[in-house]
């Protein structure tokens, strides 16, 4: 992009890559949730204490990286969104881990497996 005299293209292009992040942001904390209307009641029950917790785990552990400055997040959906990336911790972590959980219950090497990929 060539810049204008007063720098308006650069800053639209910049607010396009902005509304895009939100976007990505959105969508990966929504369309997790949406899938669970595939899942069964009685999983999404069954599952969903050890999904919470580790949803606090991965909390803790941007909590930790924000402290010690070990990187900084740019965009969030929510206020506080700058601490920990919500819609990684609470959008698709969260819902894919009930997913792993439900597809390897019972199979202890598939979930291994799972979790080393």
């Amino acid at each position: 992009m060539t810049k204008s005299g007063n720098g308006k293209i650069n800053q639209t292009a910049g607010e396009v890559v902005n509304i895009l992040n939100k976007l990505l942001l959105w969508s990966g904390f929504v369309l997790p949730w949406l899938s669970l209307f595939l899942m069964k009641k009685k999983s999404i029950y069954r599952y969903m204490p050890v999904c919470i917790f580790s949803a606090l785990l991965v909390t803790i552990v941007y909590e930790i990286g924000y402290t010690y400055k070990l990187w900084i997040l740019k965009d969030a959906i929510v206020p506080w969104g700058y601490v920990t990336n919500t819609a990684f911790a609470y959008g698709i972590f969260l819902v894919g881990t009930m997913w792993v959980f439900h597809f390897t219950f019972g199979r202890f090497w598939l979930y291994v497996v799972a979790n080393l990929l």
